[in-house]
């Protein structure tokens, strides 16, 4: 019986005795606490603290107060109350960074070394073939040509790939050979009302195609002087020839005021191979075939860009008897896209020769914009270069990453710098930097310019009937094996 009576025992001492550790852990904990608040009220500071309290041979470093404040639940709920212990939390922004005393003087730095860079930079080598080393503002031929219309929407002058060179006066065509100089009379008019607006060679042949205000497009053989077919328009014969390019040796789109386009082919017993496509609601007034000749670009006076895509098929709009004329496209082209940036007219389009996905187009009299494109998708690119005057002409270089356009009229915008009219002027791209300009104010508005067939010199057509020729951009010359030094080397 002793034995229940001793284990009751042992357990109410051993309950009263928690209950008194108990009662001196709280009177310790406050003891404590108002000891550390009294400490802070008299200014001790936390090293004579520091000093003041036992060295616990467990702990590394002492703490910074006496009082265990997160030692349990209570204890931190009673530290956050007194704002001894502040929440942890992660930060994912960095804390502001106080501006040091020297930035101004560093900015100050930053520009001064930018103002005087041109004076201990040593500058890149200046390239062989861009405009900025080669181009001339003195013209290397002047040729006359009287009667040459002063008219924007004209082409008076082609330079084919046999370097001859075709100009449209008053009421004939001449033709001269840019190696012998030896001018040949071509081409009368039928009648005094009739005009030669466009004129074009044909490519890889000695075949002119020349382009009549009543609609008809005559296409001459040089070698013979001797006309070779027409291609006349069933309902637009007082419709006049707006613009036309040549797919290849055979095909050519033609367009006319009415805004519509027409596709001829040679090879066809009968013209045209299809119907008319109403393209544009204004003048068509520039067409461009791509190199590979998958699309064409149209633009007119209503100031719209399209885009067309003859790979794919639509049906038949006219039949071609089988035999010889089993191979002609007799198909519609489909308008792949259509861009509206320019606000007036858009006679000039340039496909670029080292990016065939590039497309540039040139604005006539209150846009004077040269805008670039791309031809998979139609997105204009970010890059505008404002003239302020039209642009007449548009042409790519084969050797640099450069453009040359020809302007005409210019216009004043508000704010803007002072407008480039009646000059020649090259940007580079995709910078549009300007790295060269003519200027001839003899020479009056430019409204038709060629390139050469090496694509170094430029004819410019002026209003003062005058054609120019200046040298615009280099060639690389290509080594001979007697001057390449890894010919003239022999092992031994």
């Amino acid at each position: 019986m002793s034995s229940p009576l001793l284990k009751q025992g042992k357990r109410r001492l051993e309950t009263e005795e928690d209950e008194e550790s108990r009662k001196r852990r709280r009177s310790s904990f406050g003891v404590a606490l108002s000891t550390f608040h009294d400490e802070r009220g008299r200014g001790i500071s936390a090293s004579e603290n520091r000093k003041r309290s036992t060295v616990d041979r467990f702990v590394a470093a002492p703490m910074e107060n006496n009082c265990p404040v997160n030692a349990t639940p209570r204890s931190q709920r009673l530290a956050k109350a007194f704002g001894l212990v502040g929440e942890r939390r992660i930060r994912y922004t960095s804390p502001p960074v106080t501006p040091s005393p020297t930035a101004p003087l560093q900015s100050l730095q930053t520009i001064q070394k930018h103002l005087t860079k041109s004076l201990y930079e040593i500058p890149l080598p200046p390239s062989l073939t861009s405009a900025s080393t080669n181009i001339q503002p003195t013209p290397m031929t002047t040729l006359s040509a009287p009667g040459m219309a002063d008219d924007f929407y004209s082409r008076p002058a082609c330079w084919g790939k046999n370097n001859i060179l075709a100009v449209a006066s008053r009421n004939s065509v001449n033709c001269r050979n840019m190696e012998n100089a030896e001018v040949s009379y071509v081409c009368p008019l039928y009648e005094d009302s009739e005009r030669y607006a466009q004129l074009e060679w044909v490519p890889d042949s000695s075949f002119l195609s020349m382009g009549v205000s009543q609609g008809e497009v005559r296409v001459m053989d040089m070698h013979r002087r001797l006309p070779s077919l027409d291609f006349i328009p069933e309902r637009f014969i007082d419709d006049v020839v707006g613009a036309m390019n040549w797919r290849n040796a055979n095909e050519v789109v033609v367009g006319y005021t009415s805004g519509k386009l027409r596709r001829y082919d040679k090879r066809a017993s009968e013209f045209p191979t299809c119907s008319p496509i109403s393209a544009h609601r204004a003048r068509v007034c520039g067409i461009r075939w791509n190199a590979d000749g998958t699309l064409f670009a149209t633009g007119a006076g209503d100031g719209m860009v399209l885009c067309w895509d003859v790979r794919n098929e639509r049906k038949p709009l006219a039949r071609v008897d089988q035999g010889t004329d089993a191979d002609i496209s007799t198909k519609e082209p489909i308008r792949k896209w259509r861009g509206r940036k320019h606000r007036s007219t858009v006679k000039t389009l340039a496909w670029c020769p080292w990016q065939p996905d590039l497309l540039a187009t040139g604005g006539g009299t209150l846009d004077g914009t040269i805008r670039f494109w791309s031809a998979s998708s139609g997105t204009p690119k970010k890059k505008v270069i404002f003239t302020d005057s039209q642009v007449s002409s548009l042409h790519w270089s084969v050797s640099c990453k450069e453009i040359v356009s020809t302007h005409g009229y210019g216009f004043q915008r508000t704010g803007a710098a002072a407008p480039r009219k009646h000059s020649v002027l090259v940007h580079n791209y995709p910078k549009g930097e300007l790295v060269g300009r003519i200027f001839d104010i003899g020479h009056g508005r430019i409204s038709d310019s060629c390139l050469s067939p090496d694509g170094t010199q430029i004819v410019s057509c002026g209003a003062d009937e005058t054609l120019r020729v200046y040298n615009i951009f280099g060639t690389l010359k290509q080594l001979d094996s007697d001057d390449d030094p890894l010919t003239r080397c022999s092992i031994r």
